[in-house]
């Protein structure tokens, strides 16, 4: 994929062509809250997720300009796009076994979220926390072989999490 795509507290999102270095589109929140975080998807259909800590909810849209949460029903999409934190953590998108790509991101509550793209829905919610003290998760790395999943805390220890991606 030859796109990157920026995000800005009004609300909006654009999305650029790589190798022509222009403007393909432009994406809105539909009540136009600041957006903090935005990420690209492949497969299995382009997309761009967009997320606002306002609202706490994710967007998505295809790379058409369709509003993907408005295919599905009201109840869905507040069930499947909602996140109950206001921060996420370096959200990344991952492919599975069958390249199928989902979307892990880290929270201020001490949790580590798999999504499933592109229409959100929560596969796996992992806790982080230790002793029944809620750390935020500050920074995740996925080994190449998707294997491990090692998490930075905030009380500064590393969680080591084994086949993170066995079941989603």
């Amino acid at each position: 994929m030859q796109y990157f795509a920026t995000s800005s507290i009004d609300g909006s999102c654009n999305l650029y062509n790589l190798s022509k270095l222009e403007l393909m589109r432009c994406f809105r929140h539909p009540s136009l809250s600041p957006v903090v975080s935005v990420i690209l998807s492949s497969q299995p259909l382009v997309c761009l997720a967009m997320f606002s800590p306002a609202d706490r909810t994710w967007i998505t849209f295809s790379i058409n300009g369709q509003n993907l949460n408005e295919l599905e029903e009201p109840e869905t999409v507040r069930k499947n796009c909602s996140e109950e934190s206001s921060q996420i953590v370096a959200p990344k998108v991952i492919q599975n076994a069958f390249f199928l790509e989902r979307l892990i991101y880290g929270t201020e509550k001490g949790y580590i979220v798999i999504r499933e793209l592109p229409f959100m829905a929560p596969l796996k919610r992992i806790s982080i926390s230790t002793n029944n003290l809620i750390q935020p998760v500050l920074t995740f790395i996925v080994s190449k072989d998707r294997r491990f999943l090692l998490v930075g805390c905030g009380e500064g220890g590393l969680t080591v999490i084994t086949e993170p991606f066995s079941s989603a």
